[in-house]
């Protein structure tokens, strides 16, 4: 299966990307912030372990979802 997309789409989804990240960028720094003051840097260890366990789960959930259910399926 071969995607076909018009020059002008990159900008677009360059953007969204962009806009969707700026959200992570200005909430994480506060959060970590809060998270040292109270728990030190084993603190910040496990909620960098929690959102990328998070993050991971959703990509192969949102993978699986797009493969039909079928692990060995190519996307």
């Amino acid at each position: 299966m071969r995607i076909h997309f018009k020059i002008e789409q990159i900008g677009v989804r360059t953007g969204v990307i962009f806009s969707i990240l700026s959200f992570a960028g200005l909430i994480g720094n506060p959060i970590a912030g809060a998270i040292s003051d109270h728990g030190g840097f084993n603190g910040l260890y496990i909620f960098a372990g929690v959102v990328m366990l998070s993050g991971s789960s959703m990509f192969m959930m949102t993978r699986m979802y797009v493969a039909k259910w079928n692990i060995w399926a190519l996307v």
